[in-house]
């Protein structure tokens, strides 16, 4: 996280994603992001993360190929620090029936946060 974090608010990382196919209305997917901080001086991949969960449904006028959807995770606050690094890693896993038939694709990613330094909210 960068050095100009506000550490008394939860940052929120914002997946942009897309339909790679036509999908029937009421469709479901889900994703899961798993996060953890980490040091930039550390070989091992960090053993546990912690996990947020969005759930999706394909909705009415947003059903066709490139139709898009915005997946928003709120990170908890206190499982960060402001000189470390963010690691994170974005699954679709199974969900309750009817499923999306294709996949979807991530076109965009943005972390938004409070800032302490210079500037408001960015």
């Amino acid at each position: 996280m960068p050095e100009r974090w506000d550490p008394t608010t939860n940052p929120v990382v914002k997946f942009y994603i897309w339909l790679a196919n036509n999908e029937d209305v009421g469709d479901k997917f889900k994703l899961q992001l798993s996060y953890n901080k980490c040091k930039c001086t550390v070989d091992k991949i960090i053993d546990t993360s912690f996990d947020l969960y969005y759930n999706g449904i394909v909705t009415t006028d947003h059903n066709t190929q490139y139709s898009t959807y915005e997946a928003t995770f709120e990170l908890d606050k206190d499982k960060l620090d402001n000189d470390d690094m963010l690691s994170c890693r974005l699954y679709r896993i199974a969900t309750d029936a009817p499923q999306i038939s294709n996949e979807v694709v991530i076109y965009k990613v943005a972390i938004e946060f409070e800032r302490d330094k210079m500037g408001g909210t960015f």
